[in-house]
């Protein structure tokens, strides 16, 4: 059965297929035909024989990673769905075989069998951080496991951190500073890296993924000076239900956990309620200064992650606590209620 990639004029075949799925962001035309036809780092694909129906599909973006020193290109998979028996182990090997080193944040239960099958490696130690989480539940969810949450949510009820700015800058390392910018610029990426894996996309991914002109999301963002040099740069997702800590990266982990607070009081400055804030981490110095205001987080809330090394040769750094890991990656946050979505969803 062949797979075809997606173009705008398939929107109609897959969102018919998305909405039988219950996969809503397949429903909206501007992130479909932005995300997956307007850059090489992201494709959608789905397998037909005629042109009138999907018997599986998948989208997958490119990362560029470094692995230590080695650069390696990470397909991110998401939206996985198969129709039929059979036709998701096809989707499965095309995502495999569309870069160096597939992988899995998150997911669903079908691409986690698919990965438990093919023996893929499942690391320990990222944790998604919260401040100020709205309530969920999943309808597996025990009574137990609700109550659990509901407590949780309570706990991590914080002051918002412009409130504490004060408080953050005194932590922080003397001279750091943000700057809110509007273009991407080869000097914002760092040229010196503590950590031994890392997202490390160059200016013309950055410009296509974290656009700050999308009508279906907000980025902003912002560079981190110290001693008035630039040492990075962080993306906020700044959403009205929520704001998520989407990519950052910087010389000094320290420095960057700082910046992130500053960058995130700084959106919230004109915040009249305690909006939620999503950020992810496996950094345990960056761990420290987060909890230290007010972030929580909760094993049930955490994303599975998984490599499938089995194609890749060179060592790849197994401690997470050395890892630079962001939220906003793949389909994570790119998903319904998108900000346009009332005018342009189908």
């Amino acid at each position: 059965m062949p797979v075809v990639e997606y173009q705008p004029e398939d929107f109609e075949l897959v969102a018919q297929t998305g909405k039988q799925a219950e996969i809503p962001a397949l429903l909206h035309r501007p992130y479909m035909d932005y995300y997956y036809t307007t850059s090489p780092y992201a494709k959608f694909y789905f397998s037909t024989d005629d042109r009138k129906s999907v018997k599986a599909m998948i989208g997958v973006e490119k990362m560029p990673f470094l692995f230590g020193e080695n650069p390696v290109t990470v397909g991110f998979g998401h939206h996985l769905y198969s129709g039929q028996q059979g036709s998701g182990g096809l989707i499965f090997v095309h995502w495999v075989k569309s870069c160096q080193v597939p992988m899995e944040f998150g997911g669903n239960e079908e691409a986690h069998r698919l990965i438990q099958g093919a023996r893929w490696e499942y690391f320990e130690g990222i944790h998604t951080y919260y401040l100020n989480p709205r309530y969920r539940t999943r309808p597996e969810d025990s009574s137990v496991t609700k109550l659990a949450k509901r407590v949780f949510c309570k706990a991590a009820t914080r002051a918002t951190l412009h409130k504490r700015l004060s408080q953050i800058t005194s932590s922080a390392p003397s001279g750091l500073e943000i700057k809110e910018e509007q273009e991407y610029t080869e000097d914002l990426l760092p040229q010196t890296s503590p950590f031994t894996v890392r997202f490390a996309p160059p200016i013309d991914y950055l410009k296509w993924r974290y656009n700050t002109n999308l009508s279906f999301v907000k980025y902003r963002l912002f560079r981190l000076l110290l001693s008035e040099e630039t040492i990075g740069y962080v993306v906020i997702n700044d959403h009205p239900l929520r704001r998520v800590v989407a990519h950052c990266d910087a010389t000094d982990p320290i420095a960057l956990a700082h910046g992130v607070l500053l960058c995130l009081a700084e959106v919230g400055k004109q915040d009249t309620n305690r909006r939620e804030v999503i950020l992810a981490s496996s950094f345990p110095a960056m761990q420290e200064v987060y909890t230290r205001f007010g972030f929580v987080t909760h094993p049930n809330l955490d994303r599975k992650f998984a490599l499938g090394l089995q194609r890749y040769k060179a060592e790849v750094p197994r401690d997470t606590a050395q890892w630079l890991v962001n939220y906003d990656w793949g389909d994570i946050v790119l998903r319904p209620p998108f900000l346009d979505e009332s005018e342009a969803t189908s």
